[in-house]
């Protein structure tokens, strides 16, 4: 529980810094001319902090205003409690992912501030071991996780400067996870819609904070 309070914190201090950061419409308002589109982005995705991973996208310009979005996400973790009065959720969280998504900026012309939208698909893996209660004793089991899904996203991306960037996004999306375990009664892992075995309708809400390379 420390452990989120902490990353929820470093979270809220990074989205405060950056948007002090973002440019206002008194600056959007000087540029007279359009801005040239960088060639490729690298950014990082704060928020996979609070499901212990980290995810970094790698955005490659494909040819006029389309793009091709890479995300690759890893995650570990060891004993997270449930609860301060309960067994540790699990002793061991390994994991990995990969979302591909087209990305499109209906406008030709780069200003400050940019709209996009951008679609694709998600696959992800978790190995986890976590304890079951059998009888008195507790037995160590294993969980393995395949989800897949996919993601239609609507985002801002704001210039900082002009190689530091804030991407603000929400969207739609849809998971289906897979689980096979060795447990009597195999816990499914799907308490919030981002967690680990989580089945159903999902909504996207995040930010990066990006590098741009012209």
């Amino acid at each position: 529980m420390n452990s989120l309070k902490t990353n929820l914190n470093l979270l809220t201090a990074l989205l405060l810094l950056t948007l002090h950061a973002m440019p206002t419409k008194a600056q959007e308002n000087q540029i007279s001319e359009p801005l040239p589109y960088p060639e490729s982005i690298i950014s990082i995705v704060p928020q996979y902090l609070v499901m212990n991973g980290i995810r970094i996208d790698y955005d490659k310009r494909i040819g006029g205003q389309h793009w091709l979005q890479i995300a690759p996400q890893f995650y570990l973790s060891e004993k997270k409690p449930a609860s301060d009065y309960d067994i540790p959720k699990f002793n061991l969280l390994l994991g990995t992912g990969l979302n591909l998504y087209h990305k499109y900026y209906p406008s030709a012309n780069r200003t400050l501030s940019n709209v996009y939208i951008s679609y694709g698909l998600s696959w992800q893996h978790f190995n986890i071991t976590y304890d079951e209660a059998l009888f008195n004793n507790y037995v160590e089991r294993y969980s393995n996780i395949h989800k897949m899904g996919g993601d239609v996203n609507i985002g801002v991306l704001s210039l900082l400067s002009s190689h530091i960037a804030l991407d603000l996004y929400a969207g739609l999306g849809i998971r289906y996870a897979a689980i096979k375990s060795d447990a009597i009664s195999p816990k499914k892992f799907d308490e919030f819609y981002s967690d680990y075995g989580y089945t159903g309708n999902i909504i996207n809400l995040g930010f990066r904070i990006s590098i741009l390379r012209y």
